[in-house]
């Protein structure tokens, strides 16, 4: 028969309290390059990052809308945004042929209900807890309101969610083409 020396009690529980306390220690299935992959793409549908293949994906959106900018780098050069309305999404593509080679791709992605889901099942109405499962705490807390995951350590991608009573109410996923 095993005897536990008071020690070894002291030890066990500061561990236990530690997990139960900090949940990052145990409830972050998703660290490092699976996160920052997960934030780059976290959509469980086909998307396709230009405006040819969100058409494609989803179909005709209910609005369409194209606005144009001069290009911060290349005054003779006219950047090009699509964006597209659908039940619960919001999407917005880019084309900018002043860079080297002319790019194109996602800009912004908005969900503002469940139809549409992120990988892992996270969706509009999922709970804080399932957010914080999946992701672990967020990088930025704007309040109890708001949280932020950054993708790439450059800081070109954001994954945002927005809650009311504890459930997710808005998700923007965004990036910046420069």
């Amino acid at each position: 028969m095993a005897v536990i020396s008071m020690c070894q009690i002291a030890l066990l529980t500061f561990v236990l309290t530690l997990s139960i306390s900090n949940p990052a220690a145990t409830n972050f299935p998703l660290t490092g390059e699976a996160l920052s992959s997960f934030i780059e793409h976290p959509f469980d549908f086909a998307l396709g990052m230009t405006r040819k293949d969100v058409l494609k994906s989803l179909g005709a959106p209910v609005k369409e809308a194209r606005s144009t900018r001069q290009n911060p780098h290349d005054p003779t050069v006219t950047d090009v945004f699509y964006t597209f309305q659908y039940d619960g999404l919001e999407v917005r593509t880019g084309e900018f042929p002043g860079a080297s080679p002319p790019a194109a791709g996602l800009i912004l992605v908005v969900f503002t209900n469940g139809k549409y889901k992120l990988k892992h099942h996270l969706q509009v109405g999922s709970s804080k807890k399932d957010v914080q499962r999946v992701l672990g705490w967020p990088e930025t807390e704007f309040g109890m309101a708001m949280w932020t995951y950054q993708g790439d350590e450059a800081g070109y991608v954001w994954l945002t969610f927005t809650f009311h009573n504890e459930q997710v109410s808005r998700i923007e996923w965004s990036q910046t083409w420069d």
